[in-house]
């Protein structure tokens, strides 16, 4: 991470959070098999940690991103 974004997280107080491989593979599939959205394990990991409570605020907003993946959802 750069310093810039760096200085800006720390200056927002932006805390992280740890999730298991099997909630981030779970969050996947979730995201394929309910919204048919195709998204890379890493990017799967904000939707993880909502779903499991960690992601504070109402109305949280989640980046996901995909096409880096070697997986094929079940059609």
């Amino acid at each position: 991470m750069g310093a810039l974004p760096f200085a800006i997280l720390r200056r927002a107080q932006v805390r992280s959070v740890l999730v298991s491989d099997a909630a981030l593979l779970a969050a996947r599939d979730r995201l394929w098999e309910e919204f048919r959205i195709a998204a890379e394990p890493a990017a799967a990991v904000p939707f993880a940690a909502w779903l499991a409570g960690l992601v504070p605020g109402t109305l949280p907003c989640l980046v996901l991103s995909g096409a880096n993946t070697d997986w094929n959802p079940q059609l």
